[in-house]
């Protein structure tokens, strides 16, 4: 009974199982654990079955019985918000090898190495292949970017991650710039993502507030637009898929 409160499902407790929604079944299972009593909760990508309305819904609710019971759950998903909002440590895995092991912030914000940052984050991380020489970085087209001091020694191939939020069209005033084209502006109602191509063919997206889609739309596919980013905003990463973060 107080496992049917805990999970607001008091008024199904008459029903056969067919006559439950996809979601009601979902708490119905997790009842089913909570009456044990169990020292540890296993869950395996419970959501991953539900529409999207539902899924953020039960998510909370997750959430919110984590907090109640304070009991350790361990949760597998390959949903980073998922991932982001319920769990208070990460465990980011490849090829059964874990990647890094930290807090959603730090995962996020100081990613170990490229997989992690290329695999935490919608949309991904923007990467442009690049060469290190005399502590600037090199980009396709010519573009250079001072390092920081612990780079001034590095010398030969990185690859430069940038997320998409951080990617801005450039003023006059800017520095370090990437020519990319135009694909594709997708409007997403509270901000917009711009699809880019640079000068080397490697796909961009840039993340930008809803204000400036009118003036995205208007430059049109295919125009060549520099674009900018601040120091702060990269990280850079040893050549390689795996390649260790180097900032």
């Amino acid at each position: 009974g107080r496992a049917a409160e805990v999970l607001g499902i008091t008024d199904l407790l008459d029903r056969k199982p067919g006559a439950l929604s996809g979601g009601q079944r979902q708490r119905v299972a997790v009842g089913r654990a909570l009456v044990r009593r169990p020292a540890a909760f296993l869950f395996d990508e419970p959501l991953s079955n539900l529409d999207a309305k539902l899924r953020v819904e039960m998510r909370a609710e997750l959430k919110a019985l984590h907090e109640r019971l304070g009991a350790t759950m361990l949760y597998v998903t390959h949903d980073q918000e998922e991932a982001m909002t319920l769990g208070d440590r990460l465990v980011v895995m490849d090829g059964g090898q874990v990647q890094q092991c930290a807090s959603p912030r730090e995962v996020y914000e100081a990613p170990a190495n490229r997989f992690v940052a290329g695999f935490v984050g919608t949309p991904s991380m923007n990467f442009l292949e690049g060469t290190m020489a005399d502590g600037r970085l090199q980009l396709p087209g010519g573009t250079g970017l001072e390092g920081g001091e612990s780079h001034q020694s590095r010398q030969g191939a990185v690859a430069l991650g940038v997320r998409p939020d951080a990617l801005r069209r450039a003023s006059s005033d800017d520095q370090a710039k990437v020519s990319a084209r135009i694909v594709l502006v997708e409007d997403l109602g509270d901000r917009c993502d711009v699809r880019l191509e640079a000068e080397d063919g490697t796909e961009l997206v840039a993340r930008r507030p809803a204000s400036e889609l009118a003036d995205w739309e208007q430059l049109g596919t295919n125009a060549l637009v520099p674009l900018t980013l601040e120091r702060e905003d990269a990280h850079l990463f040893e050549p390689g898929p795996h390649g260790k973060r180097l900032d």
